[in-house]
Parts: C-alpha cells; structure tokens; sequence
C-alpha cells in the first residue's frame, strides 16, 4: 500500500498565503483608524485639541517643578546643618 503525504510546498504555501492574508486584515485596519483619526483633526474635534495642550502644559511645567524640587532640597540640607550643629554644641 501507498500513502501519499503532503507535498511540503502547499503547505509552505497555504501557510504563507494565511500569513499575507492576516497582514492584509491588519494593514486595513490600521488604515481605518487613520483614516478616522485625519477627520477628527479636520473637523476641529477637541478630544484631539485638548489631548496636545495638557502635553504642552506638561513639558512647561516641568522646569517649575523642577525648581520646587531644588528648593525643597536646599531647606532641607539647611535644615540638616542647623541640627548638626546643635548636636555638636552638646558633645
């Protein structure tokens, strides 16, 4: 008795035709959600607006903060010294 098996290139090929197949799906839907995302920003929606200005106000307050963190550090290091050198005084 003979058995045939399965010709190893249609295999490869069916496999190569699912993978091309699920890049096909996926590239559509990424061009849906583009798509959608342009004529949001076209139509003024402000979801889109607001979402960029908190990122702006974000990077703006940073060297502000920034600054609070320095200065927060500094009274503290003051503070530090001014205990020190009570303790020293008593030893």
């Amino acid at each position: 008795m003979h058995i045939h098996g399965m010709n190893p290139s249609i295999e490869s090929n069916a496999a190569y035709a699912a993978e091309r197949a699920n890049a096909k799906r996926e590239a559509e839907a990424f061009r849906k959600k583009l798509s959608e995302s342009v004529n949001r920003l076209v139509a003024g929606d402000e979801d889109c607006i607001v979402s960029i200005d908190a990122q702006q106000k974000d990077a703006q307050d940073q060297p502000q903060q920034e600054q609070e963190r320095e200065k927060k550090q500094k009274n503290a290091d003051a503070e530090q010294k001014e205990v020190r050198s009570h303790i020293s005084d008593w030893a």
